[in-house]
């Protein structure tokens, strides 16, 4: 009887201990099957919304929405005469200065100017010069070119419309490599390192597709105890498009050891 009452007793203790060591147990294991998968979100490397350095109308829109355009191609135009004209008037006013240089010099020689009647004629070629670069910095931004390959997505404007200083025009983003944002739980701050691959599966396009970590965030949130990784498409994927999304199958954690509370 006391030896029944003693193996009782043992099969409790070690119950009672099995059962104290379950969380820790349950938190060093991998994700569990019920927990849903993280989603995943398609984005471009770069977007911008291009918005008008000028003041003036738009005399033509050369892409329509959707369109891919490779790096400087031409996107829209403003009528840009004045800005012409007045870039002509400087580049007269430049080669007189210049003219009146060389004379100045020359009768510098027979003593029939001042040296310093040549230097003021310096200023003022240098003059002309700096206000020639910015009259063809204007006419340039008569002219709106792609700052990298991608495709046209927005287009709040029209052609023959007139619009002000710092008006939106475009909304573009590129094509070349599409990145994949995801909230993680924090526990694979260590699981997934920069080089890691998973997989993200569309349901745009109802295929998976591999994804390596380019890089993660370098804080947790405290609340939901999450973090965000971006991963990088691995391959050219035409069909691909910004703003599609799907669950994700990120690698098994690995089993660690937890040592109990003191």
């Amino acid at each position: 009887m006391k030896r029944r009452l003693a193996r009782l007793a043992c099969g409790a203790l070690l119950l009672c201990a099995w059962v104290g060591s379950l969380p820790m147990l349950l938190a060093a294991s991998p994700v569990s099957q019920n927990e849903p998968l993280p989603r995943g979100l398609i984005v471009p490397q770069q977007e911008a919304w291009i918005s008008s350095l000028m003041e003036g109308r738009i005399v033509a829109i050369h892409k329509r929405e959707g369109e891919r355009f490779e790096k400087d191609e031409l996107l829209l135009s403003f009528d840009c005469t004045v800005r012409q004209a007045k870039l002509q008037q400087v580049q007269a006013t430049l080669q007189a200065a210049r003219k009146k240089l060389q004379a100045n010099r020359e009768l510098v020689t027979v003593r029939a100017a001042s040296r310093l009647d040549v230097a003021l004629n310096e200023a003022e070629v240098l003059q002309a010069e700096a206000e020639l670069a910015v009259q063809q910095a204007m006419v340039e931004m008569c002219r709106l070119r792609a700052p990298f390959a991608g495709r046209l997505h927005t287009i709040p404007v029209h052609a023959f419309e007139s619009v002000p200083q710092g008006k939106p025009l475009l909304e573009i983003s590129s094509t070349a490599v599409y990145e994949v944002r995801v909230i993680v739980p924090s526990r694979y701050h260590a699981g997934l390192p920069v080089g890691t691959t998973f997989t993200i599966f569309l349901e745009e396009t109802g295929r998976s597709y591999p994804v390596q970590v380019v890089r993660s965030s370098g804080r947790i949130d405290p609340v939901s105890q999450t973090m965000p990784v971006v991963g990088r498409i691995q391959g050219d994927f035409p069909e691909l498009l910004p703003g599609m999304g799907g669950p994700v199958t990120l690698p098994a954690l690995p089993r660690s050891t937890v040592a109990p509370p003191p």
